[in-house]
């Protein structure tokens, strides 16, 4: 009985590290692309004066990398 709870205990432990790894992976790849997006809007306020239309641009792009965040 004591071996068998010791193997429920691993494999729960098992399953707990998987788990974990995938959600910091995913929240690693989410940092990424949220990065990208402050990049972007700093580029957008950055060129609005001297380039609107790359200004624009940029803002898009934020906006789409920001959509891709709450999916």
């Amino acid at each position: 009985m004591l071996i068998g709870v010791a193997a429920m205990i691993l494999i729960f432990s098992i399953f707990v590290i998987i788990s974990l790894q995938r959600l910091n992976s995913q929240n690693k790849a989410q940092e990424a692309i949220l990065s990208q997006a402050k990049e972007k809007l700093a580029s957008a306020k950055a060129a609005k004066d001297s380039d609107p239309a790359l200004s624009k641009k940029y803002l898009e792009e934020a906006k789409n990398l920001n959509l891709q965040l709450l999916k």
